[in-house]
């Protein structure tokens, strides 16, 4: 359980830089956080750490969690519930 948890919580930071340093590597210093949207941010980090958390107890790679019907339904379920919540 505890390798699952550090999983989750290493997937989460790794989606969490990638996508920042994505979303920055695009965007001009001006206009830096301009259509930056925090919704779509929030889900690509928390399935990732999802994933991660799923691959790592299924003993896969994230790789294939991703392409298996799981992957899109939880990046899905988790934009679901960021806007049904608000945010």
């Amino acid at each position: 359980m505890q390798d699952v948890l550090v999983s989750v919580a290493l997937a989460g930071t790794a989606g969490a830089t990638y996508g920042l340093i994505g979303y920055f590597k695009n965007k001009k210093q001006e206009e830096a956080f301009v259509g930056f949207d925090k919704t779509e941010f929030l889900t690509s980090v928390l399935g990732s750490a999802v994933i991660g958390g799923i691959a790592s107890f299924m003993g896969l790679s994230p790789d294939v969690v991703t392409d298996m019907a799981i992957g899109p339904f939880v990046f899905q379920a988790i934009r679901k519930a960021l806007q049904a919540i608000g945010f």
